[in-house]
């Protein structure tokens, strides 16, 4: 059974790549969220204390965005928004994929390297799809540059089993 947050449609917050008379509240309703806590191991914990999450971004109804999410507590919607928003910007700062390995410290060794070049393709993938749905990275990005809008994020509904 999942936990539902609230829907923030009292807020005002336009976004660059649509209509300026569209809302975040409204650009929001086209997005759904799942998390399932991963129980099954596989995952190095930042933590002992940290708690694994599967999630997963729906937008009209087509994974947009799949990631593996540490916290202490429940997933919030600002910290997986936020995930999305910096992914889909790695790729959109470090296009070529040596730059991307060299920026994020993906050269040590063969392990890492492999490791670095399935990020490059996630951050990629991400980028690519927000673009083709006519959102630029930068403008969800953007959305974290004011407290009060990681706020209104926190309480997007995510859909949360804990296994």
């Amino acid at each position: 059974m999942g936990v539902k947050g609230t829907n923030p449609m009292k807020h005002e917050i336009p976004l660059e790549s649509y209509d300026d008379e569209v809302t975040l509240a409204e650009a929001m309703k086209r997005f759904r969220v799942e998390a399932k806590e991963n129980t099954t191991g596989g995952v190095e914990k930042f933590t002992p204390n940290h708690r694994v999450w599967d999630v997963a971004v729906y937008m009209d109804d087509e994974l947009i965005y799949r990631t593996n999410f540490q916290s202490c507590d429940y997933p919030k919607g600002g910290e997986v928004w936020q995930c999305l928003a910096q992914d889909a910007m790695a790729y959109e700062e470090n296009t070529d994929l040596a730059d991307f390995l060299e920026c994020f410290d993906y050269l040590d060794n063969a392990s890492s390297t492999r490791k670095g070049i399935a990020a490059y393709e996630g951050c990629k993938r991400t980028n690519e799809i927000l673009r083709a749905k006519g959102i630029k990275p930068i403008d969800l990005a953007g959305l974290f540059s004011e407290a009060e809008n990681a706020d209104v994020l926190d309480v997007i509904p995510i859909d949360i089993d804990e296994g």
